[in-house]
């Protein structure tokens, strides 16, 4: 399609819009993006000359209705978009060119050849600036947002190899976000980025990645995404219907200086939990002078880790919903950066169970307001909520020394930080981690062993409780008491 052709296809559906005739979006896209590339592309193309071999025009490139500009990149295989005129230049003069090259690219590699759909297009080395808008009609420029659609892998040839950085001015048009992962309300497959970096530039209210139903093999692998102000990746539930799991693997979130809202949000997908979030061997983290509000922000859904780091995010993972989460070998990191390594919402109701999991410096461990249980240390080799068993065992228990003057830590124990000596056979029992309420059901005994001894105790608060030790009512210390605590 030349660019009379397109400026007249372009024309029509105007026409018909003006005449109450519905139009899909697509075929309005497609002629854009066909007036911007002839318009773009004109005087390149009409020099071009090609030096053997060169390559046709294939039938996926018939079937999107675009014509390469540099046929000396093959087209059959994977799709190199320089064949549509993209330069990794580091130039914000060949934005535009960018955008067209990979928008073109992307529909040639999502077009159906033979009854088959899929392909694989491959980004080169260097940094390549990316506009929001295109060439239209009439020497316009019009917005539009680069669509990553079902079944297109865009690859890289390494993380930091292959640089998709925004313009300053970048203005997104129907999304905020460099790039969009849709296919209608239709599920997502395969349609995965791969080893190359997206940067957002700090540019103020842009984020990474939106996806309306990303499901199996698609994702990321091998990508950082940085200098984002909203959200690294926002998963956004469309009603897609049927979505079970998502892989991240080998992902780089590092947030801009400015600050961020989240790495990764996980908006309600399904109501039962039923959406898995899989991600492994990935490190969030905010800017240099600016933190992530929530490195991971999930509601209803479910995230499985596996060797996850985050840092100077206020809350590591933050939980809401009935998900169910399985954390294993996550860490934060030594300093103020990172405030909480987990936070379960006061409505969370699914379960949690961690493994392995390091504060690694952070301030809290673990914060579940839905539980009222606050971690601070030691680190705990295994958590799990909700869990019977556990809520049939001791939430405190120690041995003391009840001769001691002052506070001092118990001889052994678990959940007690300190024992405070009151008075002669009065003491106070500091609980690390506290209970939901002063409901504390307490034994204790002593080595005291004279007649008429009495060893009693008190619930105080759910921060500590009590004990009392008495002969023939008289308040005696002892240089051994046990105590043991039961509550929720």
């Amino acid at each position: 399609m030349d660019l009379v052709d397109a400026q007249s296809k372009l024309m029509e559906l105007c026409i018909k819009e003006l005449k109450g005739i519905p139009m899909e979006r697509r075929d309005i896209a497609k002629t854009l993006l066909a007036a911007a590339g002839a318009t773009a592309l004109a005087e390149r193309s009409e020099a071009q000359t090609c030096t053997p071999p060169c390559y046709v025009r294939t039938a996926a490139e018939i079937a999107a209705g675009i014509t390469p500009t540099n046929t000396t990149y093959p087209a059959n295989g994977p799709i190199d978009v320089r064949r549509y005129g993209y330069s990794a230049d580091g130039q914000t003069s060949s934005a535009i060119m960018n955008t067209v090259a990979l928008i073109s690219a992307i529909n040639v590699a999502s077009a159906a050849v033979g009854g088959a759909t899929g392909a694989t297009v491959l980004l080169p080395t260097g940094i390549a600036y990316i506009a929001s808008k295109i060439p239209g009609p009439n020497n316009t420029f019009v917005k539009t947002d680069i669509v990553l659609p079902n079944r297109v892998r865009l690859q890289g040839q390494n993380a930091s190899g292959s640089i998709l950085k925004a313009t300053s001015d970048f203005s997104p048009a129907t999304q905020p976000y460099m790039f969009w992962a849709n296919n209608g309300t239709t599920a997502m497959f395969d349609s995965i980025l791969q080893d190359l970096f997206i940067d957002c530039s700090d540019v103020v209210g842009l984020g990474g990645i939106l996806t309306d139903a990303w499901q199996e093999n698609s994702g990321l692998r091998s990508v950082g995404i940085m200098n984002f102000t909203t959200y690294g990746l926002r998963f956004r539930n469309v009603f897609a219907g049927g979505q079970s799991t998502c892989e991240l693997q080998g992902v780089q979130f590092f947030a801009s200086s400015l600050g961020a809202t989240a790495g990764i949000r996980v908006d309600q997908i399904s109501s039962v939990g039923g959406f898995l979030v899989h991600v492994r061997d990935t490190v969030i983290a905010g800017g240099s002078t600016g933190v992530i509000a929530r490195g991971i922000d999930i509601v209803n859904d479910s995230l499985l880790l596996q060797n996850v780091h985050f840092e100077n995010c206020t809350d590591g993972v933050y939980l809401d919903g009935v998900g169910s989460h399985t954390l294993q070998q996550i860490t934060g990191i030594s300093g103020t950066g990172t405030t909480t390594l987990v936070r379960a919402a006061a409505t969370f109701s699914g379960r949690l169970t961690m493994t392995g999991c390091s504060r690694n410096g952070a301030t809290n461990f673990l914060v579940n307001e839905a539980s009222g249980e606050t971690y601070t240390s030691p680190d705990l080799a295994e958590y799990a909520f909700p869990d019977i068993k556990a809520q049939n065992t001791a939430k405190a228990w120690c041995l003391f020394n009840g001769t001691l003057p002052g506070t001092n830590p118990p001889t052994a124990g678990s959940n007690v930080a300190s024992v405070q000596r009151i008075s002669t056979g009065r003491y106070r029992v500091n609980l690390l981690n506290y209970t939901q309420n002063a409901n504390i059901a307490m034994f204790v005994s002593s080595n005291q062993g004279a007649p008429g001894a009495n060893n009693w105790c008190q619930a105080a608060s759910i921060a500590y409780f009590l004990v009392n030790l008495d002969v023939a009512g008289v308040p005696t210390d002892a240089n051994e008491v046990h105590v043991v605590a039961f509550a929720l």
